[in-house]
This record gives structure tokens, C-alpha cells and sequence, in this order.
């Protein structure tokens, strides 16, 4: 290590020169130049991993949907006699397998409408929220589980009963009903039950 202020060479971690006493502690610190890229790859680092971690959580608040919130996706669609934003509610194959086949879409369709004539014909006007999460019997979720594997070649991975309540507004008072649909988990978002859907709608 040679000295800093004599330029003596000295054995390597020696504290002081062996010439002029001087100490050779300062001689081992890292410039600033050097601190200061050290320091700058740092804080892009730290930035880049806080803009993933921000990133993941907007993709579980906007990409992955809860039991409840696709349910009332489903009945702002449903209200909106909007069949395709509906459509897109249902898992990936169910959605394939109802678009491929004849005139199934236009049966779903037509029943969504025709379900929605009906509320119509009352001359009130409905709101809808999705209240209640229940899990399935374990003997239900087992034919259902079946269902998509041999229907779909899907495995659900859970499957939730969510019961909505249902206000009819406009009469001399407000009255309140309760109906069911099922959602089934594929990966770490949440659908529609075709099954359950048009038994809903009749």
C-alpha cells in the first residue's frame, strides 16, 4: 500500500507508514465519484422495485375481481342489457364454447333480455347489490368441480354462493327480495357460473 503523503510502499492494512508515521486508514475509503454511483444505482433500484410492488397492487384492485364485485358487474350489465360485457364475466372456455356453438349466444342474449322485459313490465325500477359470500357444500362443489373439468377441461379452485339483494323502487314503498348466483375461482380471479346465471334468468 503505498502512502499518501510520502509515497513509501507499505505491507497491505498497515495503519500508519512505515517512513513518515503518517495513516494509511484514509487511503482504503472509497472516492465520492465511486459513493455516488454506488448511491444513485441504489435509489434507481429501490424506485423500481417500489413501481413493481405499486403496479401488483393495482392489478389485484382492477384485474382480480372479489365474489362480490363480479356479481355486480354482472347485474350493471344485466341493468345495461349489455349481453356481451356480461359474456365477458364468464370464464375464458365458457365464453369459447358459447360463442362456437350456433346460436347460443343469441339464446343468451335473448333470455337476458327477456328476463329484463319482465322487470320492466312492473313499471318499477330495480337496484341490485351483492351482500352475503357462503361457501358450497363440499358434496356441491365436488359435482361442480367435475362439471368444469369435464365440460371445460378447468379446475376451479373454490366456488362461492353470493346472495344479492334486489329493491324495487316506485311502489307506495320499497320492497326488498333476495336472489343467488355462484361464482367459481380459475387462478386468482373470480367468474360467473354460466349454470347459475341462467337459472337466473329463467
Amino acid at each position: 500500500m503505498l502512502c499518501g503523503n510520502c509515497g513509501t510502499e507499505n505491507e497491505e492494512m498497515a495503519p500508519i507508514c512505515v517512513n513518515c508515521g503518517a495513516s494509511l486508514q484514509q487511503e482504503q475509503t472509497v472516492p465520492a465519484t465511486v459513493k455516488k454511483s454506488s448511491k444513485n444505482r441504489f435509489g434507481w433500484l429501490a424506485l423500481a422495485i417500489s413501481l413493481v410492488a405499486i403496479l401488483a397492487v393495482l392489478a389485484l384492485i382492477f384485474v382480480v375481481k372479489t365474489p362480490r364485485s363480479t356479481v355486480n358487474k354482472f347485474f350493471d350489465g344485466f341493468i345495461q342489457s349489455d349481453a356481451a360485457s356480461v359474456v365477458k364475466l364468464l370464464p375464458k372456455d365458457v365464453q369459447n364454447s358459447l360463442l362456437s356453438q350456433d346460436g347460443a349466444y343469441a339464446t343468451f342474449e335473448g333470455k337476458l333480455n327477456q328476463s329484463l322485459n319482465k322487470l320492466a313490465e312492473t313499471g318499477l325500477s330495480y337496484s341490485f347489490k351483492a351482500t352475503l359470500v357462503d361457501e358450497l357444500k363440499e358434496e356441491d362443489f365436488t359435482a361442480l368441480a367435475k362439471h368444469y373439468a369435464d365440460t371445460y377441461g378447468r379446475v376451479i379452485s373454490d366456488a362461492k354462493n353470493v346472495e344479492v339483494r334486489i329493491t324495487a323502487i316506485g311502489g307506495e314503498e320499497d320492497v326488498y327480495s333476495t336472489t343467488t348466483l355462484r361464482v367459481v375461482r380459475i387462478g386468482v380471479r373470480w367468474y360467473l357460473d354460466v349454470v347459475s346465471v341462467m337459472s337466473f334468468f329463467g
